[in-house]
């Protein structure tokens, strides 16, 4: 074939080109790999979705709904997607809450409700970087490295609070 196409996620193609020795050759040199064909910019541009979440303990209330659910019922423990823009949005939307629910003996009634807020669209960038002769990549994620992310989150979970604090809802968390 003319042509190879390496596809082993974002973590996974560039520890394999940076392994081959395939990337910036002085950055390879100096952790001691073999540079076998120069390519700057392997590893480069990593994009993470950061997401900070907020955590309670299920209310008796909510323990009664999912055991009266669950003798009738599968009962899933992740729920609904809400969509949100932040000020900084280019598009319909940028962030993400998608809340679950599950099993937690430490929790008073058993249940812990999570509401992760995540950014679907982050200007930071990270990298995967070589580790060494023969070793595994160094990833640097640098969440928040772009002081817009974490203002687009705190966005998020202002927007967030209030519908957690309705009642219907703030009845089932503790």
């Amino acid at each position: 074939a003319a042509e190879t196409v390496l596809c082993g996620g974002a973590y996974g193609t560039p520890e394999l080109l940076l392994r081959s020795g395939i990337g910036d050759a002085p950055e390879l040199e100096r952790a001691g790999a073999a540079a076998t064909h120069e390519l700057p910019g392997v590893g480069r541009g990593l994009q993470e979705h950061a997401a900070v979440q907020l955590e309670f303990d299920g209310s008796a209330e909510l323990a009664a709904r999912l055991d009266a659910f669950a003798r009738h019922r599968w009962l899933p423990e992740e729920q609904a997607i809400l969509k949100l823009a932040s000020p900084r949005c280019e598009g319909p939307y940028d962030l993400h809450v998608f809340p679950w629910i599950e099993p937690d003996a430490a929790a008073p009634h058993g249940w812990k409700c999570v509401f992760p807020v995540a950014l679907l669209t982050p200007r930071s960038r990270g990298a995967v970087l070589p580790g060494g002769a023969g070793g595994r990549a160094r990833i640097e994620h640098r969440y928040l490295g772009d002081p817009s992310d974490a203002g687009a989150i705190a966005h998020g979970l202002r927007a967030l609070l209030p519908i957690l604090a309705h009642p219907p809802l703030a009845a089932l968390l503790g």
